[in-house]
């Protein structure tokens, strides 16, 4: 078999490869939902903020992680010698809004970036020798999709992170919110009524979690304020940010917090049903490609046969 005839394969192989070490590395680095609820049990110890704490649960429960840390240790410290300007600061902000997954600091991401370019194209070709019979070129080229494959997931695996909590913290706002609102209301102040939420709560969420952060910052003695807007400085959301600022905005002028909540709450499920109503009026243009190509095989399934049969008959 020369490259001629199995270079075809070259971006299916290189995508499964891909696919595959994504597979076998993150489904033992990334976190499990029970993990998760073990990791922010309302227990000062184990907060989110706490790295520490994060990564030996990470270690007790995935071999791999406990594996491959030390590599990525090493990395890490090579970048650490770099210029690094502002990507700590950056990365950074990016991990808290996505939750801190897997307890990684910016510059393991680095050494993960590095770790991963370097495993997926041995994985690759490992594959190949015993599969694909490949020139020199084009192993080259499958080795390159997959080290670029590798530098770039990890910002893929923390973008989809952000983008999943994001949409929890939105589904969970107005209902908090109603809560808030419930126990403002009953004669709560408000770092009661969140702590009364936060303590109930049947089902750790991301939400939940921020606003277990904003009470442990208030213990270590940061005022409402400063608390409230490191949340909206950690989740990095429209809404977030929003009601951050009617509440800050309330607190200086003295007026009441139910009121103020219960707009709030108000207010997001109305941009919630607006939002609906867009990607409802969007579907039939997006629909309007893919289906133009399913019509177009399902004419030519339907009548092609017909057409031919009236060419061969001399009919045309």
């Amino acid at each position: 078999m020369d490259a001629s005839t199995t270079f075809p394969l070259l971006i299916p192989v290189a995508s499964v490869l891909a696919f595959a070490g994504v597979a076998i590395l993150f489904t033992q680095l990334a976190p499990r939902k029970s993990t998760l609820q073990k990791l922010t049990d309302y227990n000062p110890v184990t907060v989110r903020g706490s790295l520490g704490e994060m990564r030996r649960e990470y270690e007790q429960n995935y071999p791999l992680y406990r594996l491959t840390l030390p590599i990525i240790s090493w990395f890490a410290a090579l970048h650490t010698k770099l210029d690094r300007k502002n990507y700590v600061a950056r990365m950074q902000r990016r991990l808290n809004a996505a939750g801190n997954p897997g307890a990684y600091t910016p510059d393991e991401i680095v050494g993960l970036r590095l770790l991963l370019a370097i495993a997926f194209p041995v994985l690759a070709y490992a594959v190949m020798v015993g599969t694909v019979s490949l020139e020199e070129g084009g192993r080259g080229f499958v080795a390159g999709c997959s080290c670029l494959f590798g530098l770039v997931y990890p910002s893929i695996w923390i973008s989809d992170h952000v983008t999943r909590r994001s949409k929890a913290i939105n589904r969970a706002l107005p209902y908090v919110l109603d809560l808030l609102t419930l126990a403002v209301e009953a004669g709560l102040d408000f770092i009661s009524a969140v702590e009364r939420i936060v303590s109930k709560a049947s089902e750790r969420d991301p939400l939940t979690d921020e606003f277990f952060v904003m009470l442990q910052e208030l213990k270590m003695g940061k005022t409402r304020r400063e608390s409230l807007r490191d949340m909206a400085h950690r989740c990095k959301m429209e809404n977030v940010d929003t009601v951050v600022a009617a509440l800050i905005q309330a607190d200086q002028l003295g007026t009441s917090l139910g009121p103020v909540l219960r707009i709030q709450a108000e207010m997001l499920r109305v941009r919630r049903s607006q939002r609906a109503e867009k990607l409802a009026m969007e579907a039939p243009v997006k629909m309007l490609f893919p289906l133009l190509f399913i019509f177009s095989s399902v004419f030519l399934l339907l009548f092609g046969p017909t057409v031919v049969r009236f060419f061969r008959e001399g009919l045309f």
